[in-house]
């Protein structure tokens, strides 16, 4: 019975390493024995247990967080300009999509100005980099201006709602600027928020 348990916690401990491979290299040298240490301490040893996917799932997707939305501090710069190509956006969707006198037939289902999906990204984007998640913030901000220039020369074919292309430029220098920015950047200027 004793081997057999100490077969199971070392089934268990092979499982639990292979899952650890979700993790950023960085954090599983610092973290992984314990966390290991902790999940095998959960089991006990009078008790057959093979794992739960809940439990999988879960060391899945904190694995997926750690890598997207580690503590990254997001240059104030960078913030600042997020900001303003946001508010442009967002001052663009309110004041065309309910303008009255523009009528355009078509657009990306369900919305009827294709700006919106950049907007999306863009709060998206802005999300990110408030919670100081600077991975993910530069993922979306540089998303955000491909999509608008995409979006923009969709648009201009096909007679959409959507942004001109200055507009569209504009956006996407904001988002570009505001997303690809290097940690040395931030070690040299130290404009943090």
């Amino acid at each position: 019975m004793q081997n057999n348990a100490k077969a199971t916690k070392d089934n268990l401990e092979r499982k639990y390493r292979s899952l650890m491979r979700w993790y950023p290299r960085d954090w599983r040298a610092q973290n992984e024995d314990g966390f290991i240490g902790a999940l095998l301490d959960e089991v006990d040893d009078t008790i057959r247990f093979s794992g739960v996917p809940r439990l999988y799932f879960s060391i899945i997707t904190g694995g997926l967080h750690q890598r997207l939305f580690p503590y990254e501090p997001v240059p104030r710069l960078n913030l600042v300009l997020l900001y303003l190509a946001t508010f442009g956006c967002t001052l663009y969707i309110s004041l065309v999509t309910f303008d009255p006198s523009h009528r355009v037939e078509g657009g990306i289902w369900p919305f009827s100005n294709a700006m919106a999906l950049i907007g999306i990204l863009m709060v998206g984007a802005l999300s990110c980099a408030l919670i100081q998640a600077g991975r993910a913030f530069r993922l979306l901000a540089v998303l955000a201006a491909v999509a608008s220039v995409v979006l923009g020369v969709l648009a201009s074919l096909n007679h959409w709602m959507g942004p001109s292309p200055g507009l569209a430029i504009g956006v996407a220098f904001f988002n570009l600027f505001a997303g690809l920015y290097s940690k040395k950047d931030l070690e040299k200027y130290k404009y943090y928020v």
